[in-house]
């Protein structure tokens, strides 16, 4: 009895040996509906991906404008916004994305004075209060006249500015910048 048991169990492991996997036709639909979706997804993938880098490059921006114009407030003296290749000084370049500096310009000449005491400064030197490196495959440039300084008084007002962000090499304009008289930053 022992024995009968056994082979009949046997037997059913056999039949369910067989009926395990998949057959080559259920295999190909299912590499063939991965591939379509695959094809779907990454597209807007790549989409995703530019929108978010313009997205942080701005709000990174934005931040440093917001720095600028909040020293600015409480030091009581001129903060600027210049743009940088090697973080220490400012640049000719109108492009921001290759590095920017917010340093306090007490002469308000839109250039680091470091070390130098400035009287305008009481006494003190000018500092820089933050770095930015290069973004990474986004330009920002005004629009109009190009700037390479953006500037706010001890009263955080400012000039009127709008930058333009876009992504290298293209000339679609992703996002906007829009500096206003009193200072105050938004985005488009």
């Amino acid at each position: 009895m022992l024995m009968k048991k056994y082979s009949i169990h046997k037997a059913k492991s056999n039949i369910n040996n067989k009926n395990r996997g998949f057959t080559l036709i259920e295999l190909m639909v299912t590499v063939s509906i991965a591939a379509i979706l695959l094809s779907i997804a990454v597209p807007s993938f790549k989409t995703m991906l530019k929108n978010n880098r313009v997205t942080t490059s701005s709000n990174e921006f934005v931040a440093a404008l917001i720095l600028a114009r909040s020293e600015a407030l409480k030091r009581n003296n001129t903060v600027s916004v210049c743009t940088t290749t090697d973080q220490q000084s400012c640049s000719n370049s109108t492009d921001f994305a290759n590095g920017w500096i917010v340093f306090l310009n007490c002469n308000d000449d839109g250039s680091i004075d470091n070390g130098a005491s400035d009287t305008s400064c009481d006494g003190a030197p000018e500092e820089i209060i933050k770095v930015h490196e290069k973004l990474n495959k986004v330009s920002i440039k005004s629009t109009g006249e190009a700037k390479s300084i953006l500037t706010y008084q001890y009263s955080g007002r400012s000039d009127t500015v709008t930058l333009e962000l876009k992504e290298e090499g293209k000339n679609t304009v992703e996002k906007k910048i829009i500096i206003s008289r009193t200072g105050r930053v938004k985005t488009q």
